[in-house]
Formats: structure tokens, C-alpha cells, sequence
């Protein structure tokens, strides 16, 4: 598909804070599902205020439609080191640079194809906070009795696990992982074949690949946690989780933190002390983190 008049979007480029841009024609060769729906041109404005996120326009230009959306920076980088929103990594990818500040965009873009040391431990940290929490709601699922529920996370789970065995191999995971990993390790397929085949009843098997997945959580729960723990190595003091948040190696997973911290800890892995602060009360203090 040609892309001859994107004119209209040359007063985005003089706007302060943008970083840059890009358009994703739909060739109608592919389904592209929500992303695209029925327009013929995607175009992803990328800014460094947070304050555009989620601003969408449609517009028609000659016989094509467009659908424009502003995404801030730290969003996207999000999306690509976790995959959540496949469309928005192929457009990203695949799309047409229309202009690069800074050159950031043709960076981004070599650092996700080269999948580099920094981003396979963020992608690593950010699978296995999906894995652990999905085997958690999966064995509160079962406790309650709700054994579909508890099928459904443990299927998660096992994706999960599948895209970490693929990573720790130094190469980024697929969307379709059964297919990458099919060879590659035959015990976690030989999981997932048996959760859905096996001649167990449905319980049965979804206890049996929980205890697997529960086993696996513990072996590999520090190396996966290799970049959080690196950051509080190099700290010369216990680090809050408010300063954890913000740190540059941390910003684009900020949201496993929670969770993983107190894991950690449990765990014995990292350590926890409290720190007196004037905007608790009297008998609070804040926890801080840190390794020996």
C-alpha cells in the first residue's frame, strides 16, 4: 500500500515531547483484529508525556482511513519487552518510521532485534511474576473448589514457563511458544500435553502440573529475579519500593515489583528493614529492601 499524503501529520512533529512516529498499512492480507479493524493505516504517535496515553482520532484521507494513537514512551517499551498487546509490537516493528527524534525509535527498534542482556532479564522478571501469579490464583482456584478457573491459570502458567525456557536459551519467545519450544524442551511440552490429554480427570491433572510448576517457581525464582537483584546489589543503601518503581532498569515492570519484593523475601533471597519516616505515624515504618 503506498503512503502519499501523511502531511496532515507534520504539525505532530514540531509538538514539544514528541518522540516520534510511525504507520502500519493493512495490506488486507492479514487480519490484524483490534488494532487495525477496518482501517487501512495505523499510525503510532510516540511521546514522552503519559498524559496522551490512550488518545485515539480517526481520520479519512482520500479513500483510507486512519487510526492515530498517541502512546508515551515508557508504554510502549512496556508492551514490547512483555508482548501484552501483540499488535502494537508488530506495528512497531514492521510499520514505516515517518520521523525519529533523536534517532530513538531506530534504537528501540535495534535493541529489541538484538534482545540484548538488559532486556532478556526485564523480559525474564516479567514472565516469571506472570508465572508465579498465575500458579497462585491457580491453587486458590482449586482450594475453592472451581477446577475450570483453576485449568484456565495453570494453562497461563505453563505459557509462562514455556516462554522462560525459551529465554533463558537467549532467544526472544514467540507468540506461538508450543511451536518454539516443541523440541527445544521436551519435559515442559510433555506438561502441556498431558494437562489437556492425559486420561486423569480434569483435577487431577491440573494438581499434578501445579506441583510441577510450584517446584519450578522455587528453582528458578532468583535467577529470574537477576536484574531486581543487581539493583539492590549496587545500592549502597536499603532501597524503598517507591525508589525501586522509578529505577531506570526497573521502569518498563514496575507493576511485578510488589509482588516479586515480597517473595523475595520470603524466600530469603533479598532482605527487608524498616526505616523511620516523618509522613507515617508514630508506630509505622517503611520498608526497605536490600541484599547482603
Amino acid at each position: 500500500m503506498e503512503l502519499t499524503n501523511l502531511s496532515f501529520l507534520s504539525e505532530e512533529s514540531d509538538n514539544q515531547g514528541v518522540v516520534g512516529a510511525i504507520a502500519y498499512p493493512h495490506s488486507g492480507e492479514h487480519f490484524h483484529g483490534s488494532l487495525m479493524q477496518d482501517f487501512e493505516v495505523y499510525v503510532l504517535i510516540l511521546h514522552e508525556d503519559s498524559s496522551l496515553h490512550n488518545k485515539i482520532r480517526h481520520s479519512i484521507i482520500g479513500e483510507l482511513r486512519y487510526q492515530i494513537v498517541y502512546m508515551d514512551w515508557v508504554k510502549l517499551n512496556r508492551d514490547l519487552i512483555t508482548g501484552e498487546d501483540r499488535s502494537v509490537t508488530e506495528a512497531f516493528m514492521d510499520g514505516d518510521i515517518l520521523w525519529d527524534r533523536d534517532e530513538k525509535l531506530h534504537l528501540l527498534r535495534d535493541d529489541v532485534l538484538a534482545f540484548g542482556s538488559k532486556m532478556r532479564k526485564q523480559k525474564m522478571f516479567y514472565e516469571f511474576s506472570c508465572f508465579l501469579n498465575t500458579c497462585i490464583e491457580a491453587k486458590r482456584w482449586l482450594a475453592d473448589g472451581q477446577v475450570i478457573d483453576a485449568y484456565q491459570c495453570i494453562m497461563k502458567s505453563l505459557k509462562h514457563w514455556a516462554k522462560i525456557v525459551v529465554i533463558e536459551r537467549g532467544i526472544p519467545p514467540e507468540q506461538a511458544v508450543w511451536a518454539q519450544i516443541r523440541d527445544m524442551d521436551r519435559a515442559v511440552y510433555k506438561l502441556y500435553d498431558e494437562l489437556i490429554a492425559s486420561e486423569e480427570t480434569l483435577e487431577q491433572r491440573v494438581e499434578l502440573t501445579l506441583l510441577a510448576c510450584e517446584f519450578s517457581v522455587m528453582s528458578k525464582m532468583e535467577g529470574c529475579s537477576e536484574l531486581l537483584i543487581e539493583v539492590l546489589r549496587k545500592s549502597n543503601h536499603p532501597v524503598s519500593l517507591a525508589e525501586l518503581m522509578i529505577h531506570p532498569d526497573l521502569l518498563y515492570i514496575h507493576e511485578e515489583l510488589p509482588l516479586m519484593l515480597r517473595k523475595l523475601v520470603h524466600r530469603s533471597i533479598i532482605k527487608e528493614t524498616g526505616s523511620w519516616i516523618p509522613s507515617l505515624t508514630e508506630s509505622g515504618r517503611e520498608i526497605r529492601y536490600f541484599v547482603n
